[in-house]
């Protein structure tokens, strides 16, 4: 079972660096490629349905079929909960969208992207399979002992950003724009 674990890690690492590439290619390279702001969400796009056929491909072709039942249902509730975190994302998108300034749309990008940071960690999905792969083992004191490790971590990690975007809340901005007003 530990094994089916670094097949996400596997396609992860073939994929992001095309993401990379990519984001690198539309928002900022060659004059040619450049489509600046509108290059961001295209290149995000391409990266989810590269990451959906990779993983697509893996179950075709390397995957036990005896498993694709309880990895469905298990996928489905993960897909379920990424499919509403994502809503919510654009909800938010929208909303600010409306507010009628630049500065108020770059300073809600700008509060996504550090979000995403801060709280879609990896340690939410490392917590998660170590958490999954002692239940797996059937070692439910471990699996325990994991997931209360992994609330206290993700305590001190949030007090950690917090205070760091408390001690630069008048700085931070200028990390992602130029304009004061953001």
């Amino acid at each position: 079972m530990s094994s089916l674990f670094s097949v996400p890690t596997r396609i992860f690492v073939v994929v992001a660096p095309i993401n990379v590439l990519l984001n690198y290619i539309l928002v900022w390279g060659p004059s040619a490629t450049r489509l600046g702001f509108i290059g961001a969400p295209i290149t995000t796009s391409i990266f989810y349905y590269l990451l959906s056929l990779s993983y697509i491909i893996y179950g075709v072709f390397w995957a036990d079929r005896k498993t694709w039942q309880a990895t469905f249902r298990a996928y489905l509730d993960g897909g379920i909960w990424t499919i509403l975190e994502l809503w919510a994302w654009y909800i938010v998108a929208l909303v600010a969208s409306q507010l009628g300034s630049h500065v108020d749309l770059a300073s809600q990008s700008i509060h996504v992207i550090t979000s995403s940071i801060t709280w879609q960690g990896p340690l939410r999905w490392g917590s998660l399979l170590l958490y999954v792969y002692f239940l797996g083992e059937r070692d439910t004191l471990r699996a325990g002992a994991a997931a209360k490790g992994a609330v206290a971590v993700g305590f001190a990690i949030a007090g950690l950003m917090s205070v760091l975007l408390l001690a630069f809340r008048n700085s931070f901005a200028c990390l992602f724009n130029n304009d004061r007003g953001t």
